[in-house]
């Protein structure tokens, strides 16, 4: 242990920490092959490194610059053998809390909640969305992109750091939308689910401490967050077997 190079070890850990799983690498995706996928990524939340009386979380950015078809940002819990995720969904402004319970045929339970509205640009969702772990809570951020390059700026409008001509709107929180009941085991895996296959262009912006809202304060000065403790709407869907599908 006397001849470890801790400094090696630290820059190791700090440039792979933001970058994604095989079959991706790096940390941009530029194109994915297969409908359904899901890119993880390297790192782990431990949540009880950031428990209750810690006073740092964690706050994970992507920027989303091309957008073929529909992403969403979750966590699951599938290292520990679970079988449940937290999803998020930039396009709609959900948040869907899924177990599933039975694998064939394959039935699922759960919840969401629709703390922010349904973006109308009529595209895809373009711009930055996070995730922030703080104690036992999550919370999901998004920015959306007002317009595609090219066109006359919209009043008030910033640029995205790194994207020549792409206008980005204000910050939108859901506020603390969820504890950490549904989990399994300490260790929970952030990841990007996509619907379709094609080409994207989406990119780790940063991992670190610091989410750009104050969630507590935006959360009591928007009065359209409600609370996600009696919010949460339940539902279960189920697919049927083969033979069930092909007589109707």
């Amino acid at each position: 242990m006397s001849r470890v190079d801790w400094k090696v070890r630290y820059h190791h850990f700090k440039h792979s920490v933001p970058t994604f799983c095989s079959p991706f690498s790096g940390r941009e995706i530029t194109s994915v092959a297969h409908p359904d996928e899901v890119a993880y990524l390297r790192c782990r939340l431990c949540t009880d490194v950031v428990a209750e009386g810690c006073s740092q979380g964690v706050y994970l950015e992507v920027e989303v610059a091309s957008n073929s078809d529909n992403l969403s940002m979750a966590v699951v819990d599938f290292e520990a053998g679970g079988c449940s995720s937290v999803t998020f969904s930039p396009d709609t402004g959900a948040v869907i809390r899924e177990r599933k319970v039975r694998e064939a045929p394959r039935k699922v339970e759960g919840a969401y909640i629709q703390p922010l509205p349904t973006v109308t640009t009529g595209r895809p969702f373009h711009g930055l969305m996070g995730l922030y772990l703080y104690q036992d809570r999550l919370a999901f951020f998004r920015r959306c992109e007002l317009q595609p390059a090219g066109l006359d700026n919209e009043a008030n409008a910033m640029q995205m750091p790194g994207s020549q001509g792409r206008q980005l709107g204000p910050w939108e929180t859901t506020g603390f939308v969820s504890d950490l009941d549904w989990a399994e085991g300490r260790r929970l895996t952030p990841c990007l689910a996509f619907r379709d296959e094609g080409a994207y262009r989406v990119r780790i912006v940063e991992i670190g401490a610091t989410p750009p809202l104050d969630v507590q304060k935006a959360t009591r000065q928007d009065s359209k967050v409600a609370d996600w403790r009696t919010s949460w709407s339940d539902f279960d869907w189920e697919v049927g077997t083969p033979e069930a599908a092909a007589s109707a």
